[in-house]
């Protein structure tokens, strides 16, 4: 999965389109902001249907059951006691946190990033109100520097 900066999927978005649509590799944008915790995934429309039809597949009446006792039937050896349904949300639930946390950590390098890069700049005299428009950090975080 691939990530990119909001600034920078709104400059590149005809290849990110691209990207998604033609490698079915999803985008993960991150907020500029090193204050927010803005996160949003860029998929293609291929992509979508299939999680929606999934979905939709799975909420059926007797739909769960009868993927059950095929999978029972087909592999038994194999077969958990946990519902599908539960497998496949407790799937979403660990792969959400993953990016979620994969983006938190870009967040969080990038807000470190932008305070070294602050810390330069007014080492040099550059003055605050500029620095916080070319970094993206608040008045009072560069002031804490």
């Amino acid at each position: 999965m691939k990530y990119v900066t909001a600034n920078t999927a709104a400059k590149d978005f005809y290849e990110l389109l691209i990207h998604v649509t033609e490698n079915f590799d999803p985008v993960t944008i991150v907020s500029d902001s090193n204050t927010d915790n803005n996160v949003a995934v860029l998929i293609s429309n291929y992509e979508w249907e299939n999680i929606n039809d999934k979905i939709h597949l799975l909420s059926l009446p007797g739909m769960q059951w009868s993927i059950q006792n095929f999978i029972k039937e087909s592999f038994p050896e194999k077969v958990k006691p946990k519902s599908i349904a539960s497998e496949f949300q407790e799937m979403l639930r660990l792969r959400t946190k993953a990016s979620h946390d994969e983006a938190q950590a870009l967040n969080n390098a990038a807000h470190k990033t932008s305070l070294k890069i602050a810390k330069n700049l007014l080492d040099t005299g550059i003055p605050i109100n500029k620095i916080a428009t070319a970094t993206g950090l608040t008045q009072k975080e560069i002031e804490r520097l």
